[in-house]
């Protein structure tokens, strides 16, 4: 529901219930710790105050006696996830791979290993531009669609972004193309290396008023 800074607050105060009542280094803090920096992600602000939340939780996951295999992996492919989306640089993918082999000791670490790698998920995710668009409502409003396919590479960038059909042609292609060209993708990770990636396809549906 985009209310960030609210949600930011809440988790904060459940920090501070856990520090006050289990220690400054107790395990539950991980997840409103990593929670705290997707929130700074999916707003698509690279503040600090993320990336160190991170970081916190990470050294408490490796040093805590309570922590398990799945709790270390959510952080490191969090980390990725933050570097992806923010780096400047290409990010060699350090974290996917050592969540990746950590899942190697999870049960179920197969079915999360698909559900994470098997397909690119968006980490940072740009919106078409919906400018000339209609409610779905709106009286004599129809919908239309955009499909795009595209490439992912091993730095979480699209490449060969093609709009494959159209309706109506034309009229939301580049918006649509320039949507995906700007949003960044957690790549593919196959027998513990990070791959590029062929063939995706998105769809944006949307309704219009066709003219007159």
């Amino acid at each position: 529901s985009y209310q960030f800074d609210a949600a930011r607050f809440q988790l904060v105060r459940g920090m501070e219930i856990i520090r006050e009542t289990e220690g400054p280094d107790n395990i539950a803090l991980v997840r409103p710790l990593r929670e705290v920096a997707n929130t700074y992600r999916r707003q698509k602000l690279a503040e600090g105050r993320g990336i160190g939340s991170l970081r916190r939780a990470l050294e408490i996951a490796q040093t805590s006696v309570d922590a398990d295999p799945l709790t270390t992996a959510r952080v490191l492919r969090d980390i990725g996830d933050w570097y992806i989306a923010f780096s400047r640089v290409n990010y060699a993918g350090d974290e996917y791979r050592q969540a990746w082999h950590l899942l190697g000791r999870v049960e179920d670490g197969e079915a999360i290993r698909a559900r994470w790698f098997n397909e690119p998920n968006y980490v940072l995710r740009e919106f078409p531009s919906s400018r000339g668009l209609a409610d779905a409502g709106d009286f004599g409003a129809v919908e239309g669609f955009v499909r795009v396919t595209f490439d992912v590479d091993e730095y979480g960038g699209p490449q060969n972004v093609t709009v494959l059909e159209s309706e109506p042609p034309g009229f939301k292609d580049d918006t649509m193309v320039r949507a995906i060209r700007r949003s960044r993708f957690r790549p593919r990770v196959i027998d513990g290396e990070v791959v590029y990636s062929t063939g995706l396809i998105r769809n944006f549906t949307f309704h219009y008023e066709p003219e007159e």
